[in-house]
């Protein structure tokens, strides 16, 4: 326990794994990741969360991984995950992670719920989902030069039902991303600054120039 931030240590196919639950909240998440990457010296960061959808191709339920991040009342700018913090796995128990569609968040100070709200929203910033904390996670993340990878699962759709379909999502969620994360630390190869060790990088590298 560091500053009521509980850390965990386990090990996941020889790979260390260093990790907290992160407070609700924009500046409570970045408090957490703080605390954490102050403590430990670590190589990358993943996250998995919760997220509204407020585009409508997007179907409840699925995973995401979020390429980019907008903050309401921050117009100008976006703020990017290192690229390269999402790491290619040889295996395909990984797939739903490996595979998630990308997208463009929101962070925003307070749970979205109304139908107006979100058409604003989707207007004013062309974002895919709204969350609560990868703003400032990831401002962390980038102070500490860590590469980093973030997916969220839709649970609402940020309208006038978000209330009692965000409790419904909670009361039936069984901690899939947790499991999803695990597999796919498992599937990354032991020296992940290798490239030689992805699939597809390395017939790249081998192809004829």
């Amino acid at each position: 326990m560091v500053s009521g931030t509980k850390i965990h240590r386990f090990t996941i196919a020889g790979h260390v794994v260093v990790a907290c639950v992160m407070k609700a909240g924009p500046i409570e998440s970045a408090i957490s990741i703080a605390i954490l990457t102050s403590q430990e010296k670590l190589n990358y960061l993943f996250t998995v969360g919760v997220a509204g959808a407020i585009n409508d191709n997007i179907p409840i339920g699925s995973w995401v991984r979020v390429g980019e991040v907008l903050v309401e009342g921050e117009r100008t700018g976006a703020v990017s995950p290192t690229e390269d913090g999402f790491l290619e796995t040889p295996g395909d128990t990984a797939a739903t992670l490996v595979t998630a569609t990308r997208v463009r968040s929101l962070s925003v100070s307070r749970f979205i719920s109304s139908d107006e709200q979100r058409r604003i929203l989707h207007v004013a910033f062309a974002a895919d989902v709204v969350e609560m904390n990868l703003a400032g996670v990831m401002r962390v993340c980038a102070r500490a030069k860590l590469k980093q990878a973030h997916w969220r699962i839709l649970s609402d759709r940020a309208d006038d039902r978000a209330g009692p379909d965000f409790e419904t999502f909670v009361k039936n969620y069984s901690g899939e991303g947790g499991r999803l994360l695990a597999e796919y630390i498992a599937q990354l190869p032991a020296t992940v600054d290798d490239l030689s060790t992805y699939p597809n990088l390395k017939s790249l590298l081998d192809s004829p120039r």
